[in-house]
């Protein structure tokens, strides 16, 4: 799909529009049930993998079901913090931003639509080379699995990065002014 700068800057100014209008101001729990819908996806990949762990290596942690449990436990808290606190940080505001536009502006926006694609797909290849990464450190020796929280953490933030890398030719001038206008909206709304 071809775009340009017209587009954009019409597309800015739409949403805008929409956000001078009298809208709800979005409570900051909003985000949590985004944020779960994500994170249950890691660990249900976590207990997978731990599952496959304990199948292949059962037998050889030498404290037995208990020793077994204790590192699936830690890897699920890892998984579980530090994967929550990166995509906290990364898509908090971004959310909240577009949360208080409505679902009519929500549909029509071209740059958010864009942006929503291009979040799917590197969420999609986050989790694809995790499995991958998941399954190295199964198979490499027991215990390993504990580490995946690490491996998500490092995967999300290189991906941020990949993501605000694609989304830099969207940013036109035009995008940038409305986007620092959007943002006075706002502020300027009482919280």
């Amino acid at each position: 799909m071809r775009v340009t700068t017209d587009d954009l800057k019409k597309d800015v100014e739409m949403v805008l529009k929409d956000l001078k209008r009298n809208h709800e101001v979005s409570s900051g729990l909003m985000f949590f049930p985004f944020l779960f819908r994500i994170i249950s996806a890691f660990l249900l990949m976590q207990v997978c993998l731990s599952a496959i762990d304990f199948y292949l290596w059962g037998g050889w942690y030498r404290g037995g079901n208990k020793e077994a449990f204790a590192i699936y436990v830690i890897g699920i808290l890892g998984v579980l913090i530090l994967s929550s606190i990166v995509m906290f940080i990364i898509c908090y505001n971004p959310f909240l931003m577009v949360s208080c536009l409505s679902k009519e502006a929500k549909g029509k926006s071209l740059l958010l639509n864009i942006a929503k694609a291009k979040f799917r797909y590197v969420l999609f290849v986050v989790i694809l080379l995790n499995i991958v990464v998941g399954l190295c450190l199964v198979f490499n020796e027991p215990g390993m699995v504990a580490f995946m929280g690490g491996s998500w953490f490092v995967t999300i933030i290189i991906a941020a990065q990949v993501y605000n890398i694609a989304l830099g030719p969207y940013f036109t001038p035009a995008v940038i002014s409305g986007l620092s206008k959007i943002k006075e909206v706002l502020s300027a709304s009482p919280r």
